[in-house]
């Protein structure tokens, strides 16, 4: 779905799993995570919550990409793309590339959670509330509008992960991507196009 300056044969080949543990650059790795949304943290605390995560002997921070917190657009001009003005926020406690060097900075793996939906009690389930002006937009399942809504959204993080060197493959803290976030809650009501959206996710 989005292209990336690594493949996913190269980020294989960083990052894999043999059955008893990942290796991460051919190092056997216990990924011991906890989780932090970092939209919830400030960022003048990040580097205590680190040193914690290290004091409690974790090596890993989750933390889900909130795509709600991140979208802010112009009023829309456009009767073809109401979302076609759209920007992206990542200052402040939006700021999930500096969590993430801090992350690393503090000898830290990162796995990201990106949704698009995330729950995380947060309201519309960290859906842009915009999202529901498009036409025709059907969430979560095989629906063109949707669909295209995501894609624009994942390329743009994965073209900002890779271009700030934090994925694995450049040296940095993601070793781990999940994409959709508690499916099996809803994919009776979807169906087989359901099916169908998560082969798309995969």
């Amino acid at each position: 779905m989005a292209s990336a300056k690594f493949s996913h044969d190269e980020q294989s080949r960083v990052v894999s799993y043999d059955g008893s543990s990942f290796l991460v650059r051919g190092k056997r790795v216990f990924l011991l995570s906890g989780s932090v949304h970092y939209p919830r943290v400030h960022p003048s605390r990040w580097t205590e919550l680190f040193a914690t995560f290290r004091e409690a002997s974790l090596n890993t921070i989750e933390t889900y990409v909130f795509w709600g917190e991140h979208l802010h657009f112009s009023p829309r001009d456009s009767e073809t793309d109401p979302l076609e003005n759209i920007q992206y926020d990542f200052e402040g406690r939006r700021d999930l590339f500096g969590f993430l060097r801090a992350a690393h900075d503090a000898g830290l793996y990162a796995i990201l959670r990106i949704g698009p939906y995330v729950c995380a009690e947060v309201s519309y389930g960290g859906f842009p509330f915009a999202l529901r002006d498009v036409p025709g937009m059907r969430f979560r399942t095989l629906n063109a509008p949707f669909q295209k809504e995501v894609a624009r959204w994942v390329q743009y993080v994965a073209a900002e992960l890779h271009a700030r060197k934090l994925m694995a493959p450049a040296g940095g803290p993601v070793v781990l991507i999940q994409f959709e976030n508690e499916y099996q809650m809803v994919a009776g009501a979807y169906g087989e196009e359901g099916n169908k959206y998560l082969q798309w996710c995969s």
